[in-house]
């Protein structure tokens, strides 16, 4: 899968959740594919890979100390349809820079 960004974002972890064998796994932190050009601005993308089971219902949820995603989480049906093998309707998420407010009322 793919998640997209207009800032540099250096703590993205990608939780990925099964309903069928009830794993809960954790990928990242993930780097940018465009880390390496220094004089870049924008936009950043980064890759997630998660091998899957056929017929395997996978949550995909990112996170971030700074940035908020949408959708904030994406569901998947694992079917093996393509040549691949892998699913190429999975939808791309976005990062945007968030602010978080902390206290009590």
């Amino acid at each position: 899968g793919m998640i997209f960004s207009d800032q540099l974002v250096n703590d993205i972890v990608v939780s990925v959740e099964t309903t069928n064998a009830k794993i809960n796994k954790k990928i990242g932190p993930l780097t940018s594919n465009e880390a390496s050009d220094t004089s870049r601005k924008g936009p950043y993308s980064y890759t997630y890979q998660y091998p899957a089971l056929p017929n395997e219902n996978i949550k995909i949820k990112p996170s971030s100390s700074e940035f908020l995603f949408y959708p904030p989480s994406v569901d998947v049906t694992v079917s093996l349809a393509t040549d691949s093998g892998c699913p190429d309707n999975i939808r791309k998420i976005s990062a945007m820079k968030g602010t978080f407010i902390e206290g009590r009322i």
